[in-house]
């Protein structure tokens, strides 16, 4: 008697007892493409085999398991004293040929196709289709396509014996669905009630009130209602959505409500299956407040340090991210900084009353910690004592945490590595003893830049540069700069052009011999043209020279402090047809020498180079020029630059700076006056280059002293401030975009310029603007700005606002 078996037959006879069979004969039927040999090989079964029922069902499932097959059974042909035949059936899956899209429009194939996983001769196994469709559903879920209807098939093509098919997807996309409505419901002080949504139907508990409404929907950052005056909102993302219910549940944590959930929340369609309507029923919880502190297991710092350093008092408002903060950094910090890396502290709330509640801390300090190896990982280019030199923590040391942070930012500020790959890994190697693993991911450091500026009424000025921040990765500075170029009006102005060409090389090892020590040189060489726009003085100038630095890390007041000097010697020659207006500017000179020292004293304390977030920069530069050292040019010069970076909402970057600058002559054998370049005067307006100070909203080098035909003279005083309000849109490549607004002025206060200068009736009297723009640092580039200003104040004497002004800024 013939009779089949399935891997459900199997398994029942596996569950009574287990007899078992020879095997007189294995047959193989229904294969096409695949060998017997290969079918009997995979089941395990073979003539002459003793077998049970569970070595039946193991061969049907190695075969299924090999994906090649549709179905598989195994068949007794019959049954004797001395033994069994059988036959295993099996049916061949089909092989895919290719996939065929058809009907959509919104998304193309390529990307429907990359969320399949197929290959071009695979079996198609009998859940393909069905897990493909899913697949495709999902893909146009999450580009707000909810109402789209996908049907799979399959068409024999060529040959049968080969089974070869096309697997093809019709899709209905349907409208996009964007959201109606985002309704709270739930039970609490919120005023709760009943409410009928006019995308959906009554819904009991729901918050009433608007301004509690929009509250809560301001903390669902990227899912929004679907608005004529928020056309930009896109369509229903779950993982985005996911992550705005974790956003709210912290929102209101923070208010006080420790106990606030979220019971659930729902996505459904409105009436006309139009839109959908999102429902979050929460729970909101009684709004705390800490009542008292108490500390068990510490011993290495008394109740009242611990307290201090936590910065919570009786009566505050709970809120979670501040607890955890005070908590897991500035108290256990304390502990990280003393080598406890594994200490532990944990608290146990207990309310008291409705709104109070109690914190006990318990603490395990366990063993202090000493750091055994330091490894360093994914250095290329950058060598090994580069990034050793920069560290504050070495092995040995016992381990202190702020040390770690303060390394890790120094690396940050090198430049050298990715922001975002830059960690350090602790790996454990026993109860006392860890290994410190930096991981790093080096980037272009290197700069080939075209330092070019573009003012909407001025045209193009400035040049290029080739920079090797990191050259041969001993972390030295390397560049050349040749730049060459002509002023061009682009207003009304008519006049001869004003050529400019400059050559520079420079040199620094800012670690020489990794010693705190820093040595440097350059030689340089500028011509600047005289141009009849008062963007170029009226006269040709001529100067070369070069320079030695030294400098060196100082460790006080802080080791974020730098300083270093610069001697320098410049000959300069100037040449014009009109000698009365020569004299204007540099007197009787039309040639000298100018022998000078400068001091740079800096502090740094930035977290990063390209997008600070946080800490501050501070240069103090003192010139002073001839008198002892001999010379044409005798006079002292000082530029203070200060700059904050503040972390405010989300990823926005508060930055405010101030930069003051003065300039006097010195005076030499009893002479009225003394001699100053006019390249080292002070010049602002528009973006600054070649050798201005920027101001946004003002055509280049306007503000400040003029000469009678309005020329900018150069002035011996300058003030600027700027505040400018960033948001990062790129952490690699750095692209951020700003809010700004400035304000500053240069003057002139010597004998020798006065009757150049219109009269200044204030010294205080700011050229003001604002406007937006945004910064690009692209690898080998540089830094890529445009700029939009407004420009608040009259700079020519027709009582009017500057108006609008445009910048392009390419390079430092």
């Amino acid at each position: 008697m013939k009779f089949f078996l399935t891997i459900f037959t199997i398994g029942a006879l596996i569950a009574q007892s287990q007899p078992s069979f020879n095997l007189n004969e294995v047959l193989v039927s229904g294969n096409t493409s695949t060998s017997n040999n290969m079918v009997l090989y995979s089941a395990g079964l073979q003539k002459g085999q003793t077998v049970t029922a569970e070595d039946f069902r193991r061969a049907v499932k190695r075969l299924w398991d090999l994906g090649v097959f549709s179905d598989v059974q195994i068949e007794f042909n019959n049954e004797s004293s001395d033994g069994i035949s059988i036959t295993i059936n099996v049916t061949e899956s089909p092989v895919l040929a290719k996939i065929e899209i058809i009907g959509n429009k919104k998304i193309k194939d390529k990307k429907v196709k990359e969320v399949l996983s197929y290959r071009v001769g695979m079996r198609i196994k009998p859940n393909f289709l069905n897990n493909s469709t899913n697949k495709i559903k999902k893909l146009y879920k999450e580009e707000g396509y909810y109402l789209a209807d996908i049907q799979a098939s399959m068409k024999k093509i060529g040959d049968d014996s080969k089974q070869r098919n096309n697997v093809i997807f019709t899709i209905n996309e349907g409208k996009k669905m964007k959201i109606k409505d985002i309704i709270f419901s739930g039970t609490g002080k919120n005023n709760f009630g009943w409410l009928a949504s006019k995308n959906w139907i009554p819904i009991p508990n729901a918050i009433r009130s608007k301004m509690t409404i929009l509250k809560l929907r301001r903390q669902l950052k990227d899912t929004k209602i679907r608005t004529w005056w928020r056309f930009w909102a896109s369509a229903f993302d779950q993982k985005k959505f996911d992550e705005d219910i974790e956003a709210l549940k912290t929102f209101y944590k923070d208010e006080g409500h420790r106990d606030f959930t979220v019971f659930s929340d729902s996505v459904y369609y409105d009436k006309k299956k139009k839109g959908l309507v999102i429902l979050i029923e929460i729970e909101e919880g009684e709004k705390y407040k800490f009542r008292n502190f108490s500390w068990e297991g510490n011993s290495l710092y008394d109740e009242g340090m611990l307290q201090s350093a936590l910065n919570l008092k009786k009566g505050d408002i709970f809120s979670q991210s501040a607890f955890d903060k005070s908590v897991y950094q500035d108290v256990q910090s304390l502990y990280m900084d003393r080598g406890y890396l594994y200490s532990n502290i944990e608290p146990f709330f207990t309310p008291v009353g409705n709104d109070s509640m109690d914190v006990h801390f318990s603490v395990t300090e366990n063993n202090k910690v000493y750091v055994r190896n330091i490894n360093i990982y994914g250095n290329s280019k950058t060598r090994e004592n580069v990034i050793r030199r920069e560290l504050d923590v070495f092995p040995g040391d016992l381990f202190r945490r702020t040390l770690l942070q303060r390394s890790m930012r120094k690396l940050h500020v090198l430049n050298y590595f990715d922001p975002t790959s830059l960690a350090p890994n602790v790996v454990p190697v026993d109860e006392d003893e860890i290994d410190l693993d930096i991981m790093l991911q080096e980037k272009s450091s290197d700069r080939a830049s075209a330092n070019i500026g573009v003012s909407g009424m001025y045209g193009m000025t400035g040049g290029g540069n080739l920079e090797f921040n990191n050259f041969r990765g001993k972390g030295q500075i390397l560049s050349f700069g040749f730049n060459v170029g002509t002023q061009v009006s682009m207003g009304n102005y008519y006049g001869r052009p004003g050529k400019y060409e400059s050559f520079q090389v420079r040199f620094v090892d800012p670690m020489f011999r990794d010693t705190p020590n820093r040595i440097g040189f350059s030689l340089f060489y500028t011509f600047r043209g005289a141009g009849n726009s008062y963007y170029f003085y009226p006269f040709n100038q001529l100067s070369r020279g070069g320079s030695i630095q030294w400098g060196r890390r100082l460790k006080w007041p802080d080791d974020y402090f730098r300083a270093f000097w610069d001697l320098r010697i410049r000959e300069a020659q100037y040449f014009s047809d009109d000698e009365e207006l020569l004299s204007e500017y540099v007197g009787d000179f039309r040639k000298s020498t100018g022998i000078s020292l400068t001091q740079n004293i800096s502090r740094d304390s930035r977290d990063r180079a390209e997008f600070p977030t946080e800490g501050s920069s501070a240069t103090l530069t003192s010139t002073f020029s001839g008198g002892f050292l001999k010379g044409d040019e005798h006079y002292h010069k000082h530029l203070l630059n200060l700059d904050w970076y503040t972390p405010t909402i989300w990823k926005f970057v508060l930055t405010s700076s101030l930069k003051i600058g003065t300039i006097k002559m010195l005076k030499v054998n009893n002479r009225s006056y003394t001699y100053i370049p006019p390249y080292e005067r002070f010049i602002m307006g528009g973006n600054g280059i070649p050798y201005g100070t920027m101001l946004r909203g003002y055509p280049d080098n306007s503000i400040g002293p003029l000469t009678t035909q309005g020329r900018g003279s150069g002035g011996n005083t300058m003030i600027k401030y700027t505040t400018e309000f960033r948001f990062p849109f790129s952490e690699n490549p750095v692209v951020y975009a700003m809010l700004f607004a400035e304000a500053g002025n240069v003057w002139q206060d010597t004998r020798l310029m006065s009757m150049l200068q219109y009269e200044r009736t204030n010294p205080l009297d700011l050229k003001r603007s604002a406007g937006v723009g945004i910064r690009f640092f692209m690898p080998m580039i540089g830094k890529l700005g445009f700029d939009v200003g407004y420009g608040f104040d009259d700079i020519t004497g027709n009582g009017e606002p500057q108006g609008w002004e445009y910048t392009i800024i390419f390079g430092n």
